[in-house]
């Protein structure tokens, strides 16, 4: 979901956010955007502004610097100005289709991240409260199964801006904190659907032996969403600059219920990797990726896939 979203400052919007994030609704005086985006990097982008904000101090000239926005201070750690448009939340509005045919049943709702939290909305329901989600690095995820309709569906989210005393992204004083404080949604927004059965946090652990060997062991948790045991193949491929590897289990998941998975080469010998292609640092060596490729199959059905790029190293 990165196309088609729309920004305004939520003091300037008169309706009611169960009306607001209706689809249907008309935001023609907000800016467009795209996601991942900040508020203020959203309005630069737009031509809000008719100066330059990173010549010179010009960052100076942007609206909510205010008296204690001081050249070389940290502005993170100091309240933001009441006058400011930053010190308020703002709302993050798209719209998207839903085709009615898809097979499977279920359906999420996740941000990679968002500062610093959002009052979130589908079709004029309340799906979270900005206290619910708070935390820059956090990834909520929410089941819109209930809410979703078919054709146009709407999604609204209030973002509020970080308090000084927020753990959240910190500036020095030769990369200044921006007026809105990274205010936004600052990493995809993703739309999945699924069978009765989510695979979440896939991870590969990169083990080095002496003997030049990696020793992989891939985790993921699979979670059955239904009321009902799920019993199913959980398959996986590792590619790139190694031969493939593939290897799979028979999992039986308990209704409404997590279960971490795993695979290490006790599993699959070929999961202990020789002379392994390595990630290295910048100026080190090449920093070289392989893919994995997890997927979940229930009667012969695929009810979710996960992708996951990974580099061999130990740190």
């Amino acid at each position: 979901m990165t196309d088609g979203w729309k920004i305004q400052d939520s003091t300037l919007v008169l309706e009611s956010p169960d009306v607001v994030s209706r689809a249907g609704y008309v935001a023609d005086q907000w800016t467009d955007t795209k996601v991942p985006a900040t508020v203020l990097g959203a309005l630069i982008s737009s031509g809000a502004y008719s100066f330059d904000p990173f010549y010179s101090k010009n960052l100076m000239l942007l609206p909510g610097s205010g008296p204690y926005y001081v050249w070389g201070k940290n502005f993170a750690r100091v309240e933001t100005p009441p006058e400011s448009p930053f010190g308020r939340p703002w709302y993050f509005r798209t719209e998207f289709k839903v085709d009615n045919q898809s097979p499977r049943k279920f359906a999420e709702l996740e941000f990679k991240g968002i500062t610093y939290g959002a009052d979130i909305w589908i079709n004029g329901h309340r799906l979270a409260n900005a206290s619910d989600n708070a935390g820059t690095y956090r990834t909520p995820h929410f089941d819109i199964t209930p809410f979703l309709q078919p054709g146009t569906n709407a999604v609204l989210a209030a973002v509020h801006p970080p308090k000084p005393d927020d753990l959240t992204a910190d500036w020095v004083d030769w990369n200044h904190t921006p007026q809105d404080k990274n205010m936004g949604l600052w990493q995809d927004v993703l739309l999945k659907t699924h069978g009765s059965v989510s695979l979440e946090h896939p991870f590969v652990n990169t083990h080095l032996t002496a003997k030049q060997v990696a020793q992989l062991t891939v985790k993921v948790d699979v979670v059955n969403i239904s009321d009902k045991p799920v019993r199913g193949v959980l398959h996986g491929e590792i590619e790139g600059d190694v031969s493939r590897i593939s290897f799979s289990k028979v999992v039986t998941i308990a209704p409404l219920t997590r279960s971490t998975v795993s695979f290490s080469p006790a599993d699959e010998p070929r999961l202990a990797v020789k002379n392994p292609p390595l990630w290295w640092p910048y100026q080190m060596g090449l920093p070289k990726l392989q893919k994995l490729e997890l997927s979940f199959t229930e009667n012969g059905s695929v009810a979710d896939q996960s992708r996951l790029e990974f580099g061999i190293r130990e740190v």
